[in-house]
């Protein structure tokens, strides 16, 4: 960059570019996740997805919500077996 000064002007421009594509994509696959799974949620509110996981679900503890998954385990005491459909 040293010897063309223009070039100190393009990459502000590239990673500027680089983070619009990156953004665009993240909307785009909300948009799909809203399209699989509909935009109001069964009891009728508005659904969010998480961007950074949309497979996960929004999850309400004593701390506030946050995102986590729904999951049912099985224990045989018999055999010591432990397991958990998805």
């Amino acid at each position: 960059m040293r010897g063309n000064p223009s070039a100190a002007l393009w990459c502000p421009c590239l990673k500027e570019l680089a983070q619009s594509r990156k953004l665009k994509e993240s909307i785009e696959e909300a948009l799909s996740e809203f399209s699989k799974r509909g935009d109001k949620t069964k009891d009728g509110k508005e659904r969010n997805v998480n961007r950074v996981d949309p497979e996960s679900v929004v999850v309400k503890s004593p701390q506030g919500t946050h995102s986590g998954y729904s999951m049912q385990t099985v224990v045989d005491d018999k055999m010591g077996l432990s397991w958990a459909p998805m």
